[in-house]
């Protein structure tokens, strides 16, 4: 299956607290590259495709107030896409028929010192995650992310993964003649690319080869990170056998796969992530991923390709080892793969049919095969 962005239709009339034969779907945003949005509509599509379940998407930045008083006091179920805080919470969290989904919140340590306004949203979000009754229903997109909400006192909580697209093999190129390596995420500071771009020129000095370092992603607008990182891309613009290319911006998708099957490794240092979907996707396009040790990361892999946080030093000389060996790229594709594998369609297909069709009534159901 395969899933491409469109602008979705914005739901802006009042809805009937009589119709019980639509899913309604809350997102901050329902636009744009939003990893929250992109994975809600992904889910949604599955819904529809696979249960045959009729889904409307919301964006709670946008709802007009008589909108959001008629879906509460309506009948409908509701998923609740979490990633920040949201004043529209505290209006859903004693609804009955809502669940929850927590795709994980960066901490606040990581941007006091490049942007102190970040850092109180992200403040905002912790109150709100404790002040929320705990008898909420969750469902967190990894194990880490389970651990997180039973840490903060949440007792129900289920797992239901991201879902990882696939590509047809026959449309990915063939590796680089030369080493290269990807990255595909923002230059925000819990990504710690600055760090990132010293590691892969570690590797090349080892290697005496040429080495391209290819990054994707922007930084966020107004953030000093950003121009940091910039510095340190251009301070190794000479370097002897480091290449970087960084493409800024939002890639076509056909572009994206392409950089995934042509690089020899995935690479990531980033200290913090609460499922860590680029990895994954590198992975089912054929290319292993190596990744600092962060959370979310190697809950979802096994711990397969990670470098552990207390041998952070080693980041570079891991990478050049692999990109030197061949066979063991091999074996930990092999090995990362039987993970990723169980977040593909179809077989991710049980996993939400468990988590989810217990929040839509055998009544309802009737209604959507009327």
């Amino acid at each position: 299956m395969r899933f491409s962005v469109s602008h979705p239709r914005l739901h802006g009339e009042p809805i009937e607290s009589k119709d019980k034969s639509v899913l309604h779907t809350l997102t901050g945003v329902v636009t744009g590259r939003n990893a929250v949005f992109l994975q809600a509509k992904l889910l949604n599509e599955v819904l529809r495709t696979s249960f045959d379940i009729v889904t409307n998407m919301h964006a709670t930045r946008w709802m007009k107030s008589s909108v959001l008083r008629s879906l509460i006091s309506s009948k409908a179920p509701i998923i609740c896409h979490y990633g920040s805080f949201d004043p529209v919470v505290f209006a859903l969290q004693r609804r009955p028929k809502t669940i929850f989904v927590y795709h994980n919140h960066t901490p606040l340590r990581f941007y006091w010192k490049w942007r102190p306004r970040v850092a109180l949203l992200d403040l905002m979000t912790e109150a709100q995650l404790r002040l929320m009754p705990k008898d909420v229903h969750w469902v967190a997109v990894s194990e880490y992310n389970r651990q997180c909400l039973h840490r903060l006192g949440f007792a129900k909580v289920d797992v239901c993964p991201c879902i990882v697209l696939t590509v047809q093999p026959d449309r990915l190129p063939d590796k680089t003649s030369d080493p290269s390596v990807l990255f595909v995420g923002h230059i925000w500071p819990h990504k710690n690319c600055i760090r990132l771009v010293s590691e892969i020129s570690v590797a090349a000095n080892i290697l005496r080869r040429r080495v391209t370092l290819r990054i994707v992603g922007d930084p966020r607008p107004g953030f000093l990170y950003g121009k940091a990182f910039q510095w340190s891309v251009s301070r190794l613009s000479s370097h002897k056998w480091l290449r970087i290319e960084w493409l800024p911006g939002i890639l076509p998708e056909e572009e994206l796969d392409s950089l995934y099957g042509s690089s020899w490794l995935y690479v990531s240092t980033s200290l913090h992530e609460g499922f860590g979907l680029p990895a994954c996707e590198s992975v089912m396009r054929g290319t292993p991923a190596v990744y600092l040790e962060c959370g979310g990361q190697e809950s979802v892999l096994g711990q397969a390709g990670m470098v552990r946080l207390s041998e952070r030093q080693s980041f570079g000389h891991e990478v050049a080892r692999l990109l030197l060996d061949e066979p063991s790229r091999g074996r930990l594709l092999s090995e990362q793969k039987q993970y990723v594998s169980k977040y593909v369609a179809p077989e991710v297909e049980n996993t939400i049919r468990a988590v989810y069709m217990p929040l839509v009534s055998s009544e309802w159901m009737g209604a959507q095969r009327q």
